[in-house]
């Protein structure tokens, strides 16, 4: 017993022994590990997959959460889609809010309506209110597009009214009136330098 102890004591013994455990031990952990997927992970699997083609978007990062709990062979396929789908929850949520910010605090109507048609783009949590937003900020851009024509039409007559060329100063008064912009602050204007051209034309075809 006491010449056992000895050699167990010795160093190249002692390494040797511990080398031999681990192999037993990896050797058990190999053996132990299941060869494939579970008939259940599978289940899960497939469910999460479909769930995200049906666009059930929660449903499906739920299924993948609770696919990665088990800890089993689609481990780290589900740590994977779940960190993909969080980058998309992102990437979609920071588009939609440039798109509002473009809309309500820039009213820059242009960008507004590109933001929004990149997160429809998308087709994942926010399209829906995307859509919404987005024929906002078209009805919006459309509206601010014929003020834009009413002033030009109404600086252009204005212009030709100054310089004693009423024909053409007529033309762009009732070109600016005709395009009856909602609320216009232009129009009263544009109807008093019409009346003001007439007058000035028949003066005119008088003499």
């Amino acid at each position: 017993m006491a010449q056992i102890q000895a050699i167990i004591r010795k160093p190249a013994v002692v390494a040797g022994l511990g080398g031999a455990l681990i192999v037993v031990l990896l050797i058990a952990a190999v053996a132990g590990r299941p060869k494939g997927p579970t008939e259940n992970e599978k289940k899960i699997r497939a469910q999460a997959e479909l769930l995200w083609n049906n666009h059930q978007f929660e449903q499906s990062e739920q299924a993948w959460r609770q696919l990665e709990q088990l800890h089993g062979f689609y481990g780290k396929e589900a740590t994977g889609q779940i960190s993909q789908i969080e980058e998309k929850r992102g990437s979609e949520k920071r588009r939609f809010d440039e798109g509002e910010r473009f809309l309500k605090e820039e009213k820059n109507y242009a960008a507004a309506s590109q933001a929004f048609e990149e997160v429809i783009g998308m087709n994942l949590w926010l399209t829906e209110e995307a859509r919404g937003e987005l024929a906002t900020a078209q009805a919006l851009s459309s509206r601010q597009d014929i003020h834009v024509q009413e002033k030009s039409h109404f600086d252009q007559g204005e212009t030709f009214f100054r310089g004693g060329d009423y024909e053409n100063a007529r033309k762009e008064f009732q070109t600016a009136l005709d395009l009856k912009v909602p609320d216009s602050t232009i129009r009263p204007q544009a109807e008093n330098l019409s009346q003001e051209n007439a007058a000035g034309r028949g003066h005119q075809e008088t003499l």
